[in-house]
């Protein structure tokens, strides 16, 4: 019985996680006209290279590392976003500030 040779071709195509926040400010309090520091801190399953997005408002935002010194100049509650992006997914954390 011949039988004859076969090529199998397998093509993977490769699955990414999202990153992960692990820790971020939390509870972050601020006095006004004064410097506080903002981070989060982020790890990538896949081990890509992450990049961190810092949103103060619909119109300010910077492209930072992982952690951003921040003065406000109004005291109230303040909402700021951390976007954390591997290149193909992204996370987003708020993190509240009272400033006082």
């Amino acid at each position: 019985v011949g039988s004859s040779p076969e090529t199998v071709i397998t093509q993977m195509t490769g699955t990414n996680t999202p990153p992960k926040i692990t820790d971020y400010s939390k509870n972050a309090a601020a006095k006004v006209n004064q410097p506080v520091l903002l981070s989060v801190k982020a790890s990538d399953d896949e081990g890509d290279q992450l990049t961190y997005t810092w949103q103060f408002g619909p119109y300010e935002t910077y492209r930072a590392g992982s952690s951003i010194q921040r003065v406000f100049t109004s005291s109230g509650a303040k909402t700021v976003k951390a976007t954390v992006s591997d290149g193909k997914s992204s996370v987003e954390q708020n993190i509240n500030v009272n400033v006082g």
